[in-house]
């Protein structure tokens, strides 16, 4: 079974880019036990955000929520080893 198309279609860039910044904004505290809870906050700010977006609280607008969330996660990491962004710091 193929997911990929389903899940590219549950992905909201609006919530994807909200949590990418707060994700940011999270990360520029440089505190340690913060950083480790940042997946797990973007997670629940994508969920709330895609309430607030979709049109209210479903399973399917709750899970693209998250997944957009998590999508934000791996997108700051990737832009942060593109970048080279370790050796800035």
């Amino acid at each position: 079974m193929n997911l990929e198309p389903t899940i590219t279609q549950m992905l909201v860039p609006t919530i994807t880019i909200l949590c990418l910044c707060v994700g940011y904004v999270i990360k520029s505290f440089h505190n340690k036990q913060l950083n480790q809870l940042i997946p797990c906050i973007l997670f629940s700010l994508g969920i709330v955000a895609s309430g607030f977006l979709g049109q209210g609280f479903e399973l399917t607008t709750a899970i693209g929520g998250g997944l957009s969330g998590l999508a934000a996660t791996g997108l700051y990491e990737t832009f942060r080893n593109i970048l080279h962004l370790d050796e800035i710091e």
